[in-house]
Parts: structure tokens; C-alpha cells; sequence
């Protein structure tokens, strides 16, 4: 269970409602970017993987612990995760991980060199996708969003696969909340879970309102 950050946009503490008669020049489209890569990064007992960055005075470090540190107090606690070093290389952020999954790559989006920074990470296994596990980087800190419980779906009456929710969503910045909306003719939620069911994307989308990232029907 990933639990929501504290305010990372400027505006009143109670979030607007949204509505359909928001108008185009009131929302701000979050793009992907590329990152600058940081090669040659080195941690004690961390195998990087998945990619190391440098952002501000940051090192983001994409991996996974070689001996898990965690086990004898949580049991959920292992996996893949994301580091965050200092200048002096010292660890100043560590998400808890990702547990069975196979794939902790991300990917950047933001709105302008003044905004917030957005890092998606898809997290799969051999079933496919599994969601994606949101950050958020403002003024060297680090927070968690929250993770959007879905994939795509697709059926060719044989075989079926569950792809990254990413690579169909839009993020907009409404006022001083965050929406996710999903440009796909279906798509699962908890894809990878005993709660599995079927959405339609159309109808659905999660609101990120500065407290908690929730799904919403509309």
C-alpha cells in the first residue's frame, strides 16, 4: 500500500472539484522528457539495474538490494526500489519495494523547467503489467503519489496480454490537482491481483487532489 505525499502544487489546501466545463486553457498537459543519465554510480549492496539518473542535486538509483535488508521486519518489504543520493552520496530517500516484480524502469514527464517532476514506474511480471508506482520531485524532494492499479487489456480470442497503462494516459494539472485519464477501448484494474476486473477506460479516471490518488468514475 503506497500512501499519498503532502502538498506538492501551490493553491488552496481543499482541491477544486473538476468538471467537463474546464477549459483547455486551464489544464496543463504533462510531456515525457529524457533524463540525464548518471553512469558509473556505485552503492553499497545495491545492484542498478534499471537505470541511474541525475536530477538537481540528486541521484536517483533504480534497483534492487543484492542482500535484502528488510526481511526479518517486514515481509512485503524486497525488490526492486528507488534510491535517491545526495551530493556527499549520501541516501536521503528509499521507497519500500516492489516485491515479485520483474521490471522497475522509468519514465519522466513534466511540464516546464520550473514544474515538478512526475517519474511513472511500470511494475510487471511474467502476467504482464501491473500498474505504475508515481513520484514526484520538487526542489530535491521526494514523494510518493501514489500507484494506478491498471493495464490494457487486450484479447485476440487466444491469447490475452496486459500492457502498460502509461503508454495510453494523459496527465493534466487541473488548478492544483493531478488527472489521469486513459485513452484505450478497455483496460484492467488490479490486473494482477484476486480482485481483477474488467473497466471501461472512457468511464474512469484517477485524481490525484494533493492528499490521496484515487480512482473515480465519471
Amino acid at each position: 500500500v503506497f500512501t499519498s505525499s503532502a502538498s506538492l502544487f501551490s493553491g488552496d489546501k481543499n482541491s477544486p472539484a473538476l468538471s467537463e466545463s474546464d477549459t483547455l486553457s486551464r489544464k496543463k498537459i504533462y510531456k515525457k522528457f529524457d533524463l540525464e543519465k548518471a553512469p558509473d554510480i556505485k552503492y553499497p549492496n545495491f545492484e542498478i539495474d534499471c537505470g541511474s539518473y541525475k536530477y538537481g542535486n540528486l541521484t536517483l538509483l533504480f534497483g534492487r538490494y543484492i542482500i535484502e535488508p528488510y526481511l526479518k521486519t517486514s515481509e512485503y518489504n524486497y525488490g526492486y526500489r528507488l534510491l535517491a543520493l545526495n551530493q556527499k552520496n549520501e541516501l536521503v530517500f528509499e521507497s519500500d519495494g516492489s516485491g515479485d516484480g520483474r521490471t522497475f524502469y522509468p519514465d519522466f514527464y513534466k511540464l516546464d523547467n520550473n514544474s515538478p517532476i512526475l517519474i511513472l514506474v511500470e511494475i510487471s511480471d511474467e502476467g504482464g503489467s501491473g500498474g505504475n508506482l508515481i513520484f514526484s520531485i520538487k526542489n530535491d524532494t521526494i514523494k510518493i503519489i501514489g500507484f494506478i492499479n491498471l493495464a490494457v487489456f487486450h484479447s485476440n480470442g487466444f491469447e490475452t496480454s496486459m500492457d502498460d497503462i502509461s503508454e495510453v494516459m494523459t496527465i493534466e494539472q487541473i488548478k492544483d490537482s493531478l488527472r489521469f485519464e486513459f485513452n484505450a477501448n478497455n483496460k484492467k484494474h488490479y490486473p494482477l491481483g484476486l480482485n481483477e476486473i474488467h473497466i471501461k477506460a472512457k468511464d474512469w479516471y484517477y485524481l490525484y487532489d494533493n492528499k490521496t490518488l484515487k480512482l473515480i468514475k465519471k
